[in-house]
């Protein structure tokens, strides 16, 4: 499968909202940073726990890739994801908005497997699409 493929895979499936086949694109050793969690999170069962809470919070969560970088075992996946939040997110408590946000995925793959994840997005602008905080 070509990186490109893969990418559309991982996409995929989380439009799916399949937390299993997402979980199942890491390595057993994974691990991961996200802007919007304070901590790590570990190996596929810490991807699915973390899927599953995007999909609880945005259950029609749709993302789409607008750019993709491949440079040897580096993808980097320019992002836009919209979704309606009508689960509680971040201590956040479901505001029924529809929101739209983007981010940045750094994701470093060896065998098909992500082994390690680094996810950016604009948490600023999440908060300002569920009126938490002010248009700057």
């Amino acid at each position: 499968m070509s990186s490109q493929g893969f990418v559309a895979d991982f996409i995929e499936a989380w439009n799916r909202h399949d937390a299993k086949s997402v979980a199942e694109m890491h390595s057993q050793d994974f691990t991961g940073e996200d802007v919007g969690e304070a901590t790590p999170h570990h190996g596929r069962s810490g991807v699915c726990q973390r899927t599953k809470r995007y999909l609880l919070a945005f259950p029609d969560l749709q993302i789409q890739a607008e750019e993709t970088l491949i440079n040897g075992d580096q993808l980097v996946i320019l992002w836009r994801a919209k979704g309606t939040h009508t689960g509680a997110f971040m201590n956040i408590p479901p505001t029924e908005r529809k929101v739209t946000f983007r981010g940045v995925s750094l994701l470093w793959v060896q065998d098909k497997k992500i082994t390690r994840g680094v996810y950016m997005w604009d948490v600023a602008g999440l908060l300002r699409e569920l009126r938490l905080l002010p248009d700057l």
